[in-house]
């Protein structure tokens, strides 16, 4: 049977789950980490570094070009200072004021604001029950992981305010 022939084996679902959550939640603590040796802007570039890496390789992996028009070009610019930038160096800087796992409950909050931005900014978004019921069961999911009515030991409000915004 040739190379070509053989039938590629799947990875399950729940090992790329695991693997992303690592990934994804050990970047708040690579940050607290490096904030002993670095600056927040150099953690937030080196975060930016090391993602284009990974987008030129897969580029290259499955033989595709980046874009060539300038109006592309463009809109990428902005979104990466707004989806990327500064929310990398906000999270950074949030980290000097709080800890890596408030940080990671501050990220929780993303989704919720993802939808609510949805329905103001985007005129065909209805809001549905579910929607609501979604963002309820979110915001009462990161409250209770946040236990904002503990006031012994209470974190900074200001470094959970910049993680979350």
């Amino acid at each position: 049977m040739s190379e070509a022939a053989a039938p590629r084996r799947r990875v399950p679902w729940q090992a790329k789950f695991l693997a992303l959550a690592l990934i994804w939640g050990s970047s708040f603590l690579f940050m607290k980490v490096g904030l002993a040796a670095l600056h927040p802007v150099q953690i937030a570039t080196a975060r930016i570094w090391a993602g284009a890496a990974m987008l030129l390789i897969l580029l290259r992996i499955s033989g595709t070009r980046l874009p060539r028009d300038r109006r592309i070009w463009g809109h990428l610019l902005v979104c990466s200072v707004f989806l990327s930038a500064l929310p990398f160096l906000g999270f950074v800087i949030g980290e000097t004021r709080i800890s890596s796992a408030l940080a990671g409950i501050g990220n929780a909050t993303t989704p919720i604001a993802t939808v609510l931005f949805a329905l103001a900014l985007l005129p065909s978004e209805r809001l549905t029950g579910t929607k609501l019921a979604a963002v309820l069961v979110g915001f009462v999911g990161v409250a209770i992981i946040a236990e904002p009515w503990n006031a012994e030991g209470r974190p900074d409000p200001v470094g959970f305010l910049i993680v979350v915004l």
